[in-house]
């Protein structure tokens, strides 16, 4: 395996809320439609990266980024813990809910309260 192409890490969108990511059921909405699936996502992806990179130290890095779910922080806090516990490497919170898109203030409280319940 030629290390020299792989990346440095992988990254999975959680958080798209644009109307393609609806249209096409990924992002924000294939978290609002099925954790179980986004966690299976996760957990495939992780698999395949410890799989095909058995035989190297450097791996590349699993991430995702996720909105403050609708449910709120709590929420949102049990979900950032099941992916972490599917393998992720790293978690970005954009601190906003899916409808607000870019729009308006981040809830920087609600960040703080994942960032501390991981």
């Amino acid at each position: 395996k030629n290390c020299a192409t792989l990346p440095f890490g992988i990254d999975l969108n959680l958080g798209c809320p644009q109307e393609c990511a609806k249209r096409e059921g990924f992002g924000a909405f294939l978290v609002e439609k099925d954790i179980d699936a986004t966690i299976s996502c996760i957990c495939s992806m992780r698999q395949a990266i410890d799989v095909y990179c058995s035989r190297i130290t450097t791996k590349p890095t699993l991430s995702a980024k996720i909105r403050v779910l609708d449910g709120g922080v709590d929420d949102t806090i049990v979900f950032a813990k099941k992916l972490k516990s599917a393998g992720i490497d790293f978690l970005a919170v954009h601190c906003r809910r899916r409808q607000e898109k870019h729009n308006g203030e981040p809830d920087w409280d609600a960040g703080k309260e994942i960032v501390a319940a991981l």
